[in-house]
């Protein structure tokens, strides 16, 4: 089960009844990170009467009971008033109540009768704390479409900043993806991408002419090495952040590519042929052949 569809329903304005209150409240026992304050809050303005006392109850009952813990196993040290059936389900992570943390600041907000949430002058001063708990970053490798692992540590990137968007481009037009990362209160970081220059590339801007400008839903199918490969053009793809609209194809050792079949928003289809690899392309809806596009990059 998901907390999706129930905040679904309160994105949607719906009033949750009692039984659905409770299996969210379950599942949001059952999550054991910050996202259950985040889950309890958004609950916590389409649920009334009964049912809203006991969310409150909840929600007081984390803020009294959250803990430091390190990734492991958890903690089992139960808070046994205000919520439902009792008892938290063991074992448990609840993020640190320490006086760096915002999350107590907020529950603090959610117990208290009468607030409105949706005026953002109601809300307690955030200033220096954390909704994250200051966690070291991760950065999760694809291992050969088997498993994924965590290459933060080797990559210096388990920054410990209070870490908010982050925004994957090309910022230097060499084919090899860079991230920027914001951090609240603080300077962002913008790590640049070194990694050995042994696999090809290929990358398109679309500009649409009967599709919106900037091709936001367009379809990208290239072929190459015997495996045809599909992205799109995604208008947005990141908390408070955008990365880049280009479209970005990582080859490995193909050096060539057979064709490239474009659907844009439109309904539009059209074939490109001749691409070349570790090339930026620009491709203008209708016109029936690809530009190199010049992009300078800066020292």
């Amino acid at each position: 089960m998901s907390l999706v569809p129930y905040l679904h329903r309160v994105a949607a304005g719906a009033d949750l009844t009692s039984a659905e209150a409770h299996g969210a409240m379950t599942l949001l026992l059952e999550g054991g990170t910050h996202d259950a304050a985040v889950g309890a809050f958004l609950l916590a303005l389409r649920v009334k009467g009964e049912t809203a006392c006991e969310l409150a109850g909840f929600a007081r009952a984390m803020r009294e009971h959250m803990v430091t813990v390190d990734a492991g196993p958890g903690v089992s040290d139960p808070a046994r008033s205000g919520v439902p059936g009792g008892t938290f389900p063991q074992p448990v992570r609840w993020v640190s109540a320490g006086k760096e943390s915002y999350l107590p600041d907020i529950f603090a907000m959610l117990i208290k009768p009468g607030v409105d949430y949706a005026d953002a002058r109601n809300w307690p001063p955030m200033r220096k704390k954390t909704m994250s708990g200051y966690e070291k970053k991760r950065l999760f490798h694809n291992q050969h479409g088997e498993i994924f692992k965590d290459e933060a540590p080797r990559e210096g990137m388990d920054s410990i900043r209070d870490g908010r968007g982050i925004a994957v481009a090309d910022f230097d037009n060499d084919g090899r993806l860079d991230l920027f990362v914001s951090n609240v209160g603080t300077e962002p970081y913008l790590y640049h991408n070194v990694g050995p220059r042994n696999a090809h590339w290929s990358q398109f801007v679309l500009e649409g002419v009967k599709s919106n400008r900037s091709a936001v839903g367009a379809q990208v199918r290239l072929t190459a090495g015997g495996r045809t490969y599909l992205r799109f053009v995604n208008g947005g793809n990141g908390m408070a952040s955008q990365s880049t609209m280009r479209v970005h194809f990582g080859l490995g050792e193909s050096k060539e590519i057979g064709k490239v079949d474009i659907r844009w928003p439109s309904g539009d289809t059209q074939t490109l042929t001749g691409i070349s690899t570790d090339r930026i392309y620009k491709v203008v809806e209708g016109e029936s052949e690809a530009r190199e596009f010049v992009a300078k990059a800066r020292k």
